[in-house]
């Protein structure tokens, strides 16, 4: 998971537009949200 909130992190960084800039920043919002969400979860 961590790898994949780089390489979007990363790709937010070089988007070449602000459209696709921002639609990048809404991905990591909601994978950082399932992370914290998945974490809080008692097995």
């Amino acid at each position: 998971m961590k790898q994949l909130i780089d390489l979007l992190r990363q790709l937010e960084d070089i988007a070449p537009s602000e459209d696709l800039r921002a639609t990048l920043h809404e991905c990591l919002v909601q994978v950082k949200r399932g992370v914290v969400a998945y974490s809080s979860v008692e097995l």
